[in-house]
């Protein structure tokens, strides 16, 4: 699982994974507050993601479309929305961002 490979890395996970995420409705679904005669489409062994969730394991959260980060690794962004998003992620010890190539 993703929480143990970020312990071994490092990363103590001493509370829920936050998830962002810009669908409001797969929220609704994580969180159990979805009819569910809106989501019988979905297969039952999915909802395994709404267990973690009652667990306190992961933790929805949702963020606005075009502040979601992840579209850079699952969208093809224009350049100055993908340098936008590269800069926002990109972390490094002396505090340089990673600006645009020339």
């Amino acid at each position: 699982m993703y929480r143990e490979l970020l312990e071994n890395m490092g990363f103590m996970q001493n509370g829920p994974t936050i998830l962002h995420e810009d669908n409001q409705t797969a929220i609704a679904i994580i969180k159990g507050v979805s009819s569910a005669g809106n989501n019988k489409f979905v297969a039952q062994r999915y909802h395994a993601i709404r267990d973690l969730y009652r667990l306190g394991i992961i933790f929805p959260v949702y963020v606005p479309t075009d502040e979601q980060k992840a579209d850079m690794l699952t969208k093809a962004l224009g350049p100055t929305k993908f340098w936008e998003q590269t800069n926002d992620i990109m972390i490094y010890d002396d505090g340089v961002d990673c600006g645009k190539p020339q």
